[in-house]
C-alpha cells in the first residue's frame, strides 16, 4: 500500500480557488509575495500550472471576481 495514494496535488487545490473566482499570487519564500509586480492584475495567477513546484499561493483580494 502506498502512503501517497490519497494525496491531492496542490495544483488541484489552487485550481479550485481559481475556478471559484479567486486570483492568486505566488509565494516562493517567507510569508508573503516578493516578485516584482506581484500585486498587479496582469500578473495574477489564473491558471494553477503557473505556480512553481514547492511554492505557495496567496489571494489577490483586489483582483478576485465578485460572486454574483
Amino acid at each position: 500500500m502506498s502512503a501517497a495514494s490519497n494525496v491531492i496535488p496542490m495544483t488541484s487545490m489552487y485550481q479550485a480557488y481559481i475556478d471559484a473566482g479567486f486570483a492568486l499570487c505566488e509565494i516562493t519564500s517567507g510569508k508573503g509575495p516578493t516578485g516584482i509586480g506581484w500585486n498587479l492584475r496582469e500578473n495574477a495567477i489564473t491558471n494553477a500550472s503557473r505556480v512553481s513546484v514547492g511554492s505557495g499561493v496567496g489571494l489577490l483580494h483586489a483582483c478576485t471576481a465578485p460572486i454574483t
